[in-house]
């Protein structure tokens, strides 16, 4: 979670509800998967592409090659399927 639910919760009231305490982990569980899932993307497109002829010098060289040729948001395919898959 990064540390986001920690520093959120004190600052709900001291009787908050169950269904508020909740819905702020629900949000911050679903903002810290966003913000990990480029490096999920990279970490797959690396190993997807070992033993082929598209070769990565490094996860930051993967990141360039695949922004220039597809841009940044191909580093966010899947994204929604994984917050759904979070929700079950």
């Amino acid at each position: 979670y990064f540390g986001i639910f920690d520093t959120v919760r004190p600052m709900l009231p001291k009787d908050a509800s169950f269904a508020i305490t909740f819905g702020v982990g629900y949000a911050v569980t679903v903002s810290a998967g966003l913000m990990s899932y480029p490096i999920d993307t990279i970490r797959r497109r690396m190993m997807m592409t070992s033993g082929q002829a598209v070769k990565y010098k490094g996860s930051l060289d993967c990141a360039r090659q695949i922004v220039a040729a597809e841009g940044f948001m191909s580093l966010m395919k899947g994204a929604g399927a994984n917050i759904l898959r979070g929700m079950a």
